[in-house]
Parts: C-alpha cells; sequence; structure tokens
C-alpha cells in the first residue's frame, strides 16, 4: 500500500502540471485507501465494524475505478481532450453511486458469518446492479479507451504502451472478479482483501 503511494507521488512530482501525473497520483492513493479498508475489514472481527469497512471499501472502489478512468482519458497527454461537461457528469455519476454504497440500497446486511465471527457473505440490497455496471463500466470504459489510443499510436508509442497493456488486463480480471463477481453472484467475499495486490502490477508497469 505504502509502495503503490509513494509510486504515485514519485511519477507526480516528474511533472505537477501534467494531467496524467496528477490522474496516476489520484489513482495510487485511492487504491492505497481501498488497499487499507480491505485490510482492515479482513482483520477486524466485531462483524458490524467489518460490515461498515466493507461498504466503506466499496465507496472507495467507485472513486478508484472513476480515476482510473480519468487516468486513461489523460493518458499520455497533459490535458482531458474532452468536453468539460463529461467530467462532471462522470463525478456527479460517481458521487451517487458511492452514496448508495453506504446505505442498505447495495449491501443490505450481513449474510452469514464464520465461526470466528468474520463475514462469510452479504445481503445484495437493489441498488447493487447500478453499482456494478457504474464501477464494471468505468473500469471497461477505460480500458476500451486505452487500447484505442495505443492502436492509433506510432510505432514507437505503442511498444511503450505495451507494459501498462499487460498490467491493465491483469488488474481488471484480478480485480473485477475478487471485488464484484465473487461477492455479488456467490456472495463471497474472502478475495476481496486481497484486490489491492491485483493492482500493483499496473502501478508498476505504468
Amino acid at each position: 500500500v505504502m509502495l503503490t503511494a509513494t509510486l504515485g507521488f514519485i511519477v507526480f512530482f516528474e511533472d505537477q502540471k501534467n494531467r496524467t501525473h496528477q490522474q496516476f497520483l489520484y489513482f495510487s492513493l485511492l487504491t492505497a485507501i481501498w488497499g487499507i479498508l480491505n485490510y482492515t475489514s479482513y482483520k477486524v472481527s466485531e462483524a458490524e465494524l467489518a460490515f461498515v469497512l466493507l461498504r466503506l471499501t466499496i465507496f472507495a472502489v467507485t472513486w478508484q475505478t472513476l480515476s482510473f478512468l480519468f487516468f486513461t482519458l489523460a493518458f499520455p497527454g497533459d490535458r482531458f481532450a474532452i468536453p468539460r461537461y463529461v467530467p462532471i457528469a462522470l463525478l456527479v455519476l460517481a458521487s451517487g453511486v458511492s452514496f448508495l454504497t453506504l446505505t442498505p440500497l447495495v449491501f443490505s446486511g450481513i449474510g452469514s458469518l464464520s465461526s470466528s465471527g468474520r463475514i462469510i457473505s452479504v445481503v445484495n440490497g437493489p441498488a447493487v446492479p447500478l453499482f456494478g455496471m457504474t464501477t464494471v463500466g468505468f473500469a471497461v470504459a477505460g480500458i476500451f479507451i486505452f487500447f484505442i489510443k495505443m492502436w492509433r499510436a506510432v510505432s514507437s508509442q505503442r511498444m511503450a504502451h505495451r507494459p501498462v497493456a499487460i498490467g491493465l488486463l491483469g488488474m481488471f480480471a484480478l480485480v473485477t472478479t475478487s471485488n464484484f463477481f465473487l461477492p455479488v453472484f456467490s456472495n463471497n467475499v474472502d478475495y476481496i482483501p486481497f484486490g489491492a495486490l491485483f493492482v500493483f502490477p499496473f502501478i508498476i508497469l505504468t
């Protein structure tokens, strides 16, 4: 977690006015926050507190995936090449969805506990599909935008994009499986605490 945040600051201080560097820092910091919440929710033995931390974890996921989308929108330039209203609209959407993650509309309660008192499953609320479509949508859109930019880049730039692309695909597959598909479709939250580890290869390769 600390290394992820440190790498974000290293990139940021290389060019503080560069939009790509700024967004990479935001993504790194939000990933670090997400990792801390993941780890804490896993270690806490009090079920009610762990459930609150679990909600805070998916709250952080909403903003993390949005920061990833913003990073790909800026990459590799120094500004957003999109109309001003687009990031504003995305911020409004993320604000609404992240608020819902703190309510019973996303996770309505604890499904079951282990013998040690750790949460094994949760009860999904009616807004889970909205949360899923938003966060996965942010991530998929970011990946799509990155590969479009990679495809349009000249040969020398395309080679530089490849390590990032590898880290990107690996991160997306692991994170969405552990933090969305398993909790939502199998009520299995066992792998959520390891989500931040799956982002680290992308941070390093970027």
